[in-house]
């Protein structure tokens, strides 16, 4: 389970609006300080407002330059029907609000992951953790790349997308193993070394999991050399 920030203006004005609206069938579950989500939904209503004013300042402003360009260049049959209204505020504004509304809408994310409270539910409810179709993650084939560390050990690096972490396989030379589970893209693999002045051939390959099972493909084998250092 991963939480997300919208990436686009909409997106976040929606994931927001979203947020705000659905955290009250959940407040006593997270329990997050009241303030700082009151403090959050006075800047929801200050960002749906900007947003449909903004929506509306770009069509004026090109409805105001035809009605410009109109009156500069038109043809002799044009006929200016009168000026353009002008956007203006709505008759009662919301009182400001702080600036940077992903910064706040992500520090309250942090704040209910913290709790150890957020099921996927709840996540996808509240708009802040993404609905996986598991149908599409049954197909995906991990992106498995192995190097040497500067200290000769093994950096394996395989990429996470949706899925919860990835199981780590390998062979020393007796077939393969189940080395570990890794949530992160990149692990180091500090197992002891060769003899110094041996040398040896790790093999290695990844399965994604989900929910705590594996699932999609298996990645391809990798093999990198190992050698003893002093």
């Amino acid at each position: 389970m991963r939480t997300i920030i919208a990436d686009t203006e909409i997106g976040l004005c929606t994931e927001l609006d979203t947020f705000c609206r659905e955290y009250p069938n959940y407040k006593d579950i997270l329990n997050i300080d009241v303030t700082v989500i009151s403090d959050l939904c006075k800047t929801n209503v200050v960002l749906q407002m900007v947003n449909k004013q903004n929506a509306k300042v770009q069509l004026g402003a090109n409805t105001f330059t035809a009605f410009k360009n109109l009156l500069l260049r038109g043809h002799g049959a044009d006929q200016i029907g009168g000026y353009p209204v002008l956007v203006t505020y709505p008759a009662v504004m919301p009182p400001i609000c702080v600036a940077n509304v992903e910064a706040q809408l992500r520090h309250v994310i942090q704040l209910i992951v913290a709790t150890g409270k957020l099921t996927e539910e709840i996540g996808i409810a509240l708009g802040i953790v993404k609905l996986i179709n598991v149908a599409d993650l049954s197909q995906g084939t991990p992106d498995l790349t192995v190097k040497n560390s500067s200290g000769g050990h093994p950096i394996i690096h395989c990429t996470m997308g949706d899925y919860d972490d990835y199981e780590i396989w390998k062979d020393t030379g007796t077939g393969f193993a189940l080395l570990t589970v890794s949530s992160k893209p990149k692990f180091i693999d500090n197992s002891a070394l060769p003899l110094i002045g041996v040398h040896a051939l790790w093999i290695y390959k990844t399965i994604y999991r989900y929910k705590n099972i594996q699932i999609g493909n298996w990645s391809h084998a990798v093999s990198i050399a190992v050698y003893g250092t002093v």
